[in-house]
């Protein structure tokens, strides 16, 4: 009696076997309705998102290039790009300098401290250590 007894009892409430895709198949109008509400909650909050048109970041490097035509790489180094160096090192806000002398141009390259976040002071402190770098121009650099 046992061996019938279970026998009915799978016959009336039969059991899914495969896990979550046999589930899906023999529930298909919950699974629909599942993923027309996440499809139509997924659009609204794209359509509510907050937007920005041009969303800000702060540029915290400057360039600074130098030609100098006709002067090998080492005169270059000498004469204009170890003087750039000394002196915007002087800048305590800038947080490393790389540069690179090539044959007739030098190239230096400025990068300001994180913490800092209204770049234009710097940028126009930057630009002025510059000019007043090369305001006497030796003559030695015009031959």
């Amino acid at each position: 009696m046992s061996i019938d007894t279970e026998q009915s009892s799978a016959a009336a409430s039969p059991q899914p076997k495969g896990g979550l895709a046999a589930l899906a198949v023999h529930n298909h109008v919950t699974v629909l309705v599942m993923v027309a509400l996440l499809s139509i909650s997924g659009i609204f909050s794209f359509f509510n998102m907050p937007k920005q048109q041009d969303p800000g970041f702060i540029i915290r490097s400057a360039v600074i290039v130098t030609p100098f035509p006709g002067a090998n790489s080492m005169r270059v180094e000498e004469l204009i790009t170890d003087k750039i160096e000394e002196t915007l090192q002087e800048i305590p806000e800038i947080d490393f300098l790389q540069s690179e002398s090539r044959t007739g141009i030098s190239i230096v390259t400025v990068n300001f401290l994180e913490k800092y976040k209204d770049m234009a002071p710097l940028f126009t402190k930057l630009r002025a250590r510059s000019v007043i770098l090369w305001q006497p121009v030796p003559c030695r650099l015009m031959r």
